[in-house]
């Protein structure tokens, strides 16, 4: 996936975000010379169903009240969010989106 590829050449300040006991972690990470930020969150849970991972843009240090969001893996935008995204992440599995004001 190119898209995927690009944020480990391009992407900058990579850090944990966030990481609540053992049901989740978020990663963000900037890519140069763009608002523009990488996102991805993980289920870490041992349970067997999706949770819903979430972030407010506050904490990504956008200052907009709406920003777009692309899906990078599945290739997709998924549309204009307010405030925050959550995704359900399934039990073990990663979503990785790209944030744009």
């Amino acid at each position: 996936n190119r898209e995927a590829l690009e944020v480990n050449r391009n992407s900058i300040n990579n850090r944990q975000l966030y990481h609540f006991n053992t049901e989740f972690v978020i990663w963000t990470a900037d890519i140069p010379q763009s608002s523009d930020k990488y996102l991805a969150l993980f289920n870490i849970s041992d349970g067997k169903t999706p949770i819903e991972v979430g972030v407010n843009w506050d904490q990504l240090g956008l200052a907009d009240s709406v920003c777009q969001v692309r899906d990078v893996w599945a290739g997709k935008d998924l549309g204009s969010f307010t405030g925050r995204f959550a995704s359900s992440i399934p039990a073990h599995g990663a979503g990785l989106y790209r944030i744009t004001e």
